[in-house]
């Protein structure tokens, strides 16, 4: 084995062009899938962050079977009242170990007057204790505290976005900023409460930066004539599965009388912004990473391929004298495998100094559906640049070996006789 390895890495600076364009090609694609990956990871836990802390949703609500479909048409049958409360409540102390806060949510609509000028709203209404700990949550403030939490101003008071401000006239100093929130209530009665915008927030998404309302819940209970909420959010501790808490949980919530229905916060009815676009981030992801590992693959094909062309008497002589068909496999593999793994080592710190230079930068952009711009930042993480270099070692092995597979099958005579290059 250890002469196996001795050659093998002696043949690497055997024709040291050859090698080193394929470790250049092998550490542009290492590099390629870091920087992209690191990418992603940023915009997928900012899009995290944002759906289950300033959203106010949770990593997983509970409420009743069909809610999320019926309930702006029926609100006073899809409510939870007191009586669901308590059933939620007596289950969820079996859970309390899983959990790191809860809180009960509740949403509508209507419009929005400062008296000359009518705007609709989109409202949420939060328990102030459960939003300002939503808000200062350390995985909110890492991942999206550029983004959100600096166009966050509230402390659990009524809050408007900036867009909608402007609709209604209330300035950056909120003068003017006594308003009347109308709307039916859950009685199908028009109903109006009066309301001082104390501060301004962000939803993180254009399509709702006109539109959007918070406000203790107290506030949106009296303008809807209502003691009930619409779910409850439950906000799991780290490291807590999900998918695992939500079996659980639902399984014990179908032994009460009534039909709750516990959701993730990545499902579809819940957050379908979130959904639509994770998957359209993985779509993009995969489709370079297949572009970076074929021109890899390409590149390891292409020199191996020249390679046993020019060593084929080589071969040949190691054939004569015993070795078989397998040594053949395996001392290319290996040569193969050390040149990746030297590539992913080169490839680390050249992406963790492109990765620390581009956030120091501090380049800003406004992607597509997000409210305002936010700075480009890569993530890289430690299982990232694992799993890249495992990839990119596996790929190049088994590269290596269906191309020798070919060469391996010549009779000896016929790879002495061979004039090679």
């Amino acid at each position: 084995m250890f002469f196996l390895s001795k050659i093998a890495f002696r043949n690497i600076f055997r024709n040291r062009t050859r090698s080193l364009a394929t470790a250049i090609a092998m550490t542009s694609g290492y590099i390629g899938i870091v920087l992209l990956g690191s990418f992603l990871i940023r915009v997928h836990n900012g899009l995290k962050a944002v759906s289950i802390y300033a959203h106010m949703t949770g990593h997983v609500l509970v409420q009743l079977e069909g809610s999320k479909d019926f309930f702006a048409a029926n609100p006073e049958t899809y409510q939870l009242t007191g009586e669901h409360l308590s059933q939620i409540e007596e289950v969820l102390k079996t859970e309390s170990d899983q959990i790191e806060f809860s809180g009960k949510v509740l949403t509508g609509s209507g419009m929005v007057s400062n008296g000359s000028r009518l705007v609709p709203f989109l409202a949420t209404g939060y328990e102030p204790d459960v939003y300002r700990r939503a808000y200062a949550h350390p995985y909110l403030v890492k991942w999206a505290g550029d983004w959100l939490s600096s166009s966050n101003t509230s402390n659990g008071d009524l809050s408007i976005t900036k867009g909608m401000a402007e609709l209604l006239g209330v300035d950056d100093q909120l003068k003017n900023n006594e308003l009347q929130l109308v709307a039916k209530n859950f009685f199908g009665d028009l109903n109006a409460v009066d309301a001082t915008v104390l501060a301004f927030h962000s939803t993180g998404l254009s399509l709702a930066e006109d539109t959007s309302l918070m406000a203790p819940l107290k506030t949106l209970q009296d303008l809807y004539s209502t003691d009930g909420v619409q779910y409850v959010a439950l906000f799991l501790k780290e490291g807590v599965s999900s998918g695992a808490f939500i079996s659980r949980l639902q399984k014990k919530l179908n032994e009460q009388k009534s039909r709750f229905e516990v959701l993730s916060f990545d499902h579809e009815k819940v957050n379908p912004f979130y959904v639509g676009m994770t998957g359209f981030l993985r779509s993009l992801g995969g489709f370079f990473v297949f572009l970076i590992c074929g021109t890899v693959v390409i590149s390891v094909t292409n020199s191996i391929t020249i390679s046993l062309v020019e060593r084929t008497r080589e071969i040949g002589v190691f054939r004569s004298l015993g070795y078989g068909r397998i040594f053949i496999q395996r001392l290319i593999a290996q040569e193969i495998l050390f040149l990746s793994l030297l590539s992913s080592v080169f490839g680390f710190f050249l992406s963790l100094m492109v990765a620390k230079g581009i956030n120091a930068i501090n380049i800003r952009f406004s992607p597509p559906g997000l409210a305002g711009d936010v700075q480009f930042l890569l993530a890289p993480e430690n299982w990232l640049f694992i799993t890249t270099a495992v990839v990119l070692a596996v790929m190049s092995v088994l590269t290596s070996i269906s191309v020798v597979f070919s060469k391996n099958k010549l009779k000896i005579v016929e790879l002495l006789s061979d004039s090679g290059a």
